[in-house]
């Protein structure tokens, strides 16, 4: 399997914000997800993970199994006949995993429907230009604030100071 099989991931939010996961372990689980979505498993090998994500490969092996201890992920090895010698190794992601992000789609979004931007009564062009006038124009409010408040804030401060 060569680098160049991994065109890009995506992340869905839910993923993206999952606290469970940590950083590494979402990006392996997207790349499992990617590349499984051929045959329906991920053949790669640590080494794989490890030469992209320029981690160890104990590293991968503990987040792959950390993976799987939270179900993200099923493992199937597969043995050469007559033998304890592992021949491949599959890593299936879990049903849950791939359909949780499918299952929010009431639609499909079509090329020719037209229907959303037609029943916009403000063009984008225009909110999106008073949008930035009006963060342009917040930069520049001066505030003014008593001298009671400010002592308040610093209970330590001298008054004579001010």
């Amino acid at each position: 399997m060569n680098k160049s099989d991994l065109k890009g991931l995506w992340m869905p939010s839910e993923r993206l914000i999952n606290n469970k996961l940590s950083d590494k372990e979402k990006i392996i689980l997207s790349m499992i997800i990617y590349l499984s979505k051929d045959k329906g498993y991920c053949f790669a090998t640590n080494n794989y993970f490890s030469d992209i994500l320029n981690v160890t490969v104990v590293s991968i092996s503990r987040i792959i199994n950390s993976l799987k201890k939270k179900n993200y992920i099923k493992i199937n090895m597969n043995y050469k006949s007559n033998s304890k010698e592992i021949e491949n190794r599959q890593i299936i992601p879990s049903n849950e995993v791939i359909n949780r992000y499918y299952q929010n789609c009431e639609y499909t979004v079509n090329k020719n429907d037209k229907t959303d931007y037609q029943n916009c009564k403000i063009p984008i062009n225009t909110n999106d230009k008073d949008i930035k006038r009006n963060i342009k124009n917040k930069k520049y409010i001066v505030r003014e604030y008593s001298e009671e408040f400010l002592t308040g804030l610093y209970a330590n401060l001298d008054t004579n100071l001010l």
